[in-house]
């Protein structure tokens, strides 16, 4: 096991990928009125960019008409703002992806080459552009329908339905090509993958669950600095988020086991105690978050399951008062189900009261 040094700066790494991957940071941190800081004004509609769906359809439609792309041109597209931010999301997850490992992705596919690796990720992603090579038409038509469309009023009103007033958002919208990942928030933007969205009614659906993720995780305090403590805090905040928006804007109604929360609770007391390797951290988180199943891992079903037996408990305005506040809600939540799995997470998380009074102490 490594040293308690190495695994703290590991698991700070790792919190901050999360955070930015997961929760959708870089945004203010604005606080909820109910007990906090009064919420700032609400954010401009986000604008729609499809500048990166629209040159990669350029570059399939070059590929096929015999005239592929030149080095530079390709370059020039992964140096584009939409996929600096593609590239960045998944680096954060796999630090095989780099621009340089992309461009080199491409060239395989413009040269009609399998793409070697190393990254598992951008073989998937060369496997999905091929594919899309051969779907070109469907496509065109598909964005030309989708940017008709005024997708992003219908999504920004789904998102603040379910938000405190005043919840700050993101700003710009990019559709582009990924291949591997539906949607998902980088700082102030949210991404969604076109090669995956078979219509503008989808893609609304992904957009508002997307928008009220970054939403909820601009009403969290500041990011605590011990790296246990906050890796662990940063997992409850996720799985609030999570399930808050799989209820609320997507309508679901998880079934969890006794094990999903046995996994999660595990974790977060392994997080807590200082006993994971990054290595372990990483794979064990990776499959709460994606275990096969629909509808994502544990994490997934578990806050699925709290948000929903707390709004039938108490209603989703007291819920959504709360959302600043993930630790108040869990503890609500395991005043619900008796003897549950959380029990000595609360307690952990007790002890580290001094280490983060904002997010420990309950304003409520």
């Amino acid at each position: 096991m490594p040293s308690g040094g190495s695994l703290g700066q590991a698991a700070r790494g790792w919190a901050w990928r999360w955070r930015f991957v997961i929760l959708a940071v870089g945004l203010a941190m604005a606080l909820t009125g109910a007990g906090r800081a009064t919420p700032v004004a609400a954010s401009p509609p986000p604008d729609l960019d499809a500048s990166g769906a629209y040159a990669f359809l350029a570059f399939c439609r070059a590929a096929r008409e015999g005239h592929p792309w030149s080095e530079a041109a390709i370059r020039s597209l992964a140096v584009s703002a939409p996929y600096r931010a593609m590239i960045a999301h998944h680096a954060s997850l796999d630090s095989t992806v780099t621009p340089e490992a992309f461009v080199a992705m491409l060239l395989a596919l413009r040269n009609g080459r399998p793409y070697p690796g190393p990254t598992g990720r951008l073989m998937r992603i060369h496997a999905t552009y091929k594919a899309a090579l051969s779907e070109l038409p469907q496509l065109e038509a598909r964005l030309a329908a989708i940017c008709s469309a005024d997708v992003v009023a219908g999504a920004l009103a789904r998102a603040q339905a379910h938000l405190p007033p005043g919840t700050p958002l993101p700003t710009q919208v990019w559709l582009l090509a990924d291949g591997f990942t539906r949607a998902y928030s980088e700082g102030k933007v949210v991404v969604v993958d076109l090669l995956q969205t078979s219509r503008a009614s989808s893609l609304e659906s992904q957009l508002a669950h997307e928008l009220h993720l970054a939403g909820t995780a601009a009403l969290l305090p500041p990011t605590c600095p011990d790296p246990q403590l906050g890796l662990a805090l940063d997992t409850l905040a996720s799985m609030v988020q999570e399930g808050a928006a799989t209820a609320w804007i997507n309508g679901w109604r998880a079934a969890p086991s006794r094990s999903d929360g046995e996994q999660v609770a595990g974790f977060m007391r392994a997080v807590l105690a200082s006993k994971l390797a990054p290595e372990e951290t990483e794979s064990w988180f990776s499959g709460l978050i994606d275990d096969g199943r629909d509808g994502g891992g544990p994490l997934y079903r578990l806050g699925n399951a709290l948000v929903v037996e707390l709004t039938e408990r108490y209603g989703q305005a007291w819920v959504r008062a709360r959302l600043s506040d993930p630790v108040a809600l869990l503890r609500a939540w395991q005043g619900t189900a008796g003897d549950g799995p959380f029990e000595e997470v609360l307690a952990l998380l007790e002890n580290g009261r001094d280490r983060c009074p904002e997010w420990l102490t309950s304003k409520r």
